[in-house]
């Protein structure tokens, strides 16, 4: 486990996590299959309150970036980032692995 998927962004997605795992190969079984994936990085998810997930809860839209470098997001208009409170005027910088939810 590297890294920590903080308690907020579960209670938004309402989805059960602890971290990131950091594989070469992931192999798992899925309906009696044995599947073998490259993979650097992946998490296990559980769902726990959620029942259907959508790209946009209650006017928030998750925003993940699972690279390892800078990326930056277009957005429209003027949001604020409900992680860290932050104004996003037309555009949202995330660092490597780092996620956000604008409203």
């Amino acid at each position: 486990m590297n890294s920590h998927l903080g308690g907020e962004e579960q209670a938004l997605f309402g989805l059960k996590t602890n971290a990131f795992y950091d594989s070469t190969v992931l192999h798992l079984e899925l309906d009696g299959k044995s599947i073998s994936a490259n993979s650097r990085r992946y998490e296990v998810l559980e769902p726990s309150t959620a029942t259907v997930l959508a790209r946009s809860v209650d006017g928030r839209t998750p925003y993940v970036n699972a690279t390892e470098e800078k990326k930056t997001v277009i957005l429209e208009g003027s949001k604020r980032g409900v992680l860290t409170n932050q104004i996003y005027e037309g555009a949202m910088v995330l660092d490597p692995l780092a996620s956000e939810f604008v409203q």
